[in-house]
């Protein structure tokens, strides 16, 4: 391709006048192309062998060779090339409106920013950097790659960057750090996060973002209990196990140096007291305590790092904790979970403690069930916002409406009140009920809304749309009391293409999809679309009987761990025989069980889907949860690394980032990188797929949401393209 696509995976800005004219203009490329593509007549043996080349092509992505092979074909050499001929030129014609609407955004986002320029030098010479940097961004988001470098050499905004990082440095020492990171590091971390001042500015910050977070007040802990049952036997378990079990030997000297060095932001964040914190310090016992780490820290580097084991470690723990009693003197509960957090930082990102208090929302996201309502919320302002409700569930049956504002809950204010406060104060115990004070955008008139509450099971698999209740064929909902049964799963009905986006893995999600699979195969399908774009995993049992339920025979994954503690899942036969093709979509936000699930059904000695979207997250290691005792939390720990079938582990982004590359996790087969314009098209339409909400005004209401989902997002254009390529090979 003659430019370079991109998701530069910031914080969006508002939607640009014009996007949703531009999605429609895809309708006539995207739609469900059925009788047009129908292979007529029987082919000519001849035929075969160029039309698979061909088709190998477009499942590497390899669109143009494809495109030259295909023209290097008699036109009337026979009927079977001319649907993979079709859908090359869709292609083409898809590669082409794109590349239209990217460079009219950029165009016009450059001619606003150079008359922004212009403008504010001679009318407005202080405006705030902020201004500035929004009008560029509006250029950057929308640009390719070659476009974003000519940006960044641009004298005058190298010299905004340069100014933005001495200030952010100043706001640092000042400790202005939440304004440092919103107006400094937020920018240089947008245009130049490879800089290596930036990024150690960004880091600095964000250590001390953590220790804030750990030292917050929790809305829904009036009495402030979060840690009062941590204790030196839970921190002391806790290494004990990771020492046992972690996946490889832990090395506590760089752990302890570690724990030192965070613990010295501590008194960063103390410099500023703060009514939102659970505890305050003194700034000369800050000091004090900063003071003694330094000493701690000169005394660590005289020790043998190779004979520093788990005692010395814990005889490292113990000196802060009489430090702590010297000097801050924070509630040991606090300090014992910094010290631990501070330490298991050394090791990766996914290996933590659960607190007591945070028990019950992690068990809630493993499990996908819990005792509520069913609906989904966001912060909206000064209250809470509906985004949507789960069908047949006390919500849903309530009257209540996505949009509506919740005010107050139990008569509580929403104004100041968290999204996982909220969730929590919304969620309970079966049986019991909840009063809600909410309004709705249209109307002043606040309403009392008492609902009882009941098991939740949060559907983790979805279809093209929801179902329309006025149908009665196998494939959509009559009202039914289930949510698998509320979607509609064919993308091309006609063609028989279905559509499935898990959102997660867990207990649930296998059987959802088995019920989804079985009404799809029931009514004839053909080839089917497997969406695991923004899906971040869940449960490893969860991944390997998905991918079992599309392979019949040989390895699908191996773990290794610590001393020989190895696992292997093997497939295995299953009663349906899915020869069917697949594409399996994913994108940056595809993580751990969903790279599993690509990384099988995507190896090249199983055949099974082609893989289409962006390189995926890469996690690559497993975890283990275990109870650390009544009433003390759980540990998650990486316990393995796993190995896809071509004995390939997946690069683990942090380890990759490390050292230099930006190769990890799963590549696509084919990839489609997403401008800002079309991420903003797909989550409206996305909304509009679950919430079965009417379009827009300016929006064509005729289409219905399959064609707008396809109208809107290239990622799944190019999905069906690709299916459609192998269906016309049988493969």
């Amino acid at each position: 391709m003659a430019y370079n696509q991109r998701n530069d995976g910031h914080c969006r800005i508002a939607l640009l006048s014009g996007v949703w004219i531009f999605s429609f203009l895809f309708f006539g490329l995207a739609t469900c192309w059925a009788a047009e593509d129908a292979v007529v007549g029987q082919p000519a043996e001849t035929a075969i062998q160029p039309l698979e080349s061909i088709v190998s092509l477009i499942e590497k992505g390899r669109w143009d060779r494809a495109q030259e092979q295909i023209n290097q074909q008699p036109a009337d050499a026979n009927e079977l090339l001319s649907p993979v001929r079709d859908l090359l030129t869709r292609h083409h014609a898809l590669e082409q409106k794109r590349r239209q609407k990217q460079q009219q955004i950029y165009q016009e986002q450059s001619e606003k920013l150079q008359k922004f320029y212009a403008w504010h030098a001679v009318n407005d010479p202080n405006a705030t950097d902020q201004k500035v940097f929004a009008q560029v961004y509006n250029v950057w988001k929308d640009a390719t790659e070659d476009e974003q470098a000519d940006l960044l050499k641009q004298p005058a905004l190298q010299t905004l960057l340069k100014e933005t990082y001495q200030q952010g440095m100043q706001w640092y020492r000042e400790g202005k750090y939440a304004k440092s990171s919103r107006e400094s590091v937020q920018w240089l971390m947008t245009f130049d996060p490879q800089k290596a001042e930036y990024k150690t500015l960004s880091e600095q910050l964000q250590q001390i973002s953590d220790m804030d977070v750990l030292l917050r007040k929790d809305a829904c802990d009036e009495e402030n209990r979060r840690y009062t049952t941590v204790t030196p036997e839970t921190i002391a378990r806790v290494f004990q196990i990771l020492q046992a079990y972690y996946v490889e030997p832990i090395d506590f000297y760089a752990v302890a140096e570690e724990m030192v060095r965070r613990c010295s932001v501590l008194s960063d964040v103390m410099k500023t007291e703060s009514k939102n914190r659970l505890c305050n310090a003194d700034p000369n016992d800050c000091i004090a305590w900063t003071n003694s780490l330094e000493q701690l820290a000169s005394d660590l580097k005289k020790m043998k790092a190779d004979e520093f084991d788990i005692r010395d470690f814990f005889g490292v723990q113990d000196v802060m904790l009489m430090m702590n009693e010297q000097t801050v003197n924070l509630p040991q509960g606090v300090v014992l979970a910094m010290l631990a957090e501070s330490a298991m930082a050394e090791l990766d990102s996914y290996t933590q403690v659960v607190w007591p208090s945070g028990v019950r929302d992690f068990d809630k996201i493993m499990t996908g069930q819990f005792g509520g309502v069913g609906f989904r919320i966001s912060k909206d302002k000064d209250a809470i916002k509906v985004l949507s409700l789960i069908p047949d569930t006390p919500a849903a049956r309530s009257g209540l409406k996505a949009d509506a504002r919740i005010l107050a809950i139990d008569g509580e204010p929403t104004d100041s009140m968290s999204v996982l406060c909220a969730v929590r104060r919304i969620s309970g115990l079966i049986g019991t009920s909840v009063t809600l004070t909410v309004q709705y955008p249209d109307s002043e008139k606040q309403e009392l809304l008492t609902i009882v509450r009941d098991k939740i099971v949060v559907p983790t698999v979805e279809g093209s749309r929801q179902a329309d209740n006025g149908k009665t064929d196998d494939t959509t909902a009559t009202g039914p009391a289930n949510d698998e049964e509320r979607w509609d799963y064919f993308l091309c009905e006609d063609e028989k293409i279905g559509y499935l986006r898990l959102s997660n893995f867990t207990d649930g999600t296998v059987s959802q999809i088995k019920t989804a699979l079985e009404k799809l195969e029931a009514a004839g399908l053909a080839g089917l679309i497997l969406d695991l774009r923004g899906n971040g995993g869940g449960l490893l049992t969860a991944a390997t009987e998905i991918s079992d339920l599309f392979v019949d025979e040989g390895v699908l994954l191996k773990s290794k761990g610590r001393g020989g503690k190895d696992a292997q899942w093997a497939a295995h036969k299953d009663d349906v025989k899915r020869t069917y093709p697949m594409v399996i979509l994913i994108d940056g936000g595809s993580a751990s069980a969903s790279e599993i699930v690509a990384g099988v059904l995507g190896h090249q000695g199983y055949h099974r889907a082609v893989l289409v979207g962006d390189r995926s997250y890469g996690k690559g290691s497993v975890q283990e949860v275990v109870e650390l005792g009544a009433d003390q939390g759980k540990l998650k720990f990486t316990a393995a690394h796993y190995y896809l079938p071509n004995g390939q582990p997946v690069g683990s982004r942090d380890a990759v980032k490390r050292q230099g590359r930006d190769d990890w996790g799963i590549a696509p087969d084919v990839e489609v990188e997403l401008f800002d314009f079309e991420v903003r098209q797909i989550q409206n339409v996305s909304s509009q797929r679950r919430n079965t909400a009417e379009p827009k005004e300016g929006q064509d209401k005729q289409l219905p949401i399959n064609e707008r989902m396809l109208a809107a997002d290239p990622q799944l254009s190019t999905a069906l393209l690709v299916l459609k390529a192998r269906m016309a090979v049988g493969q």
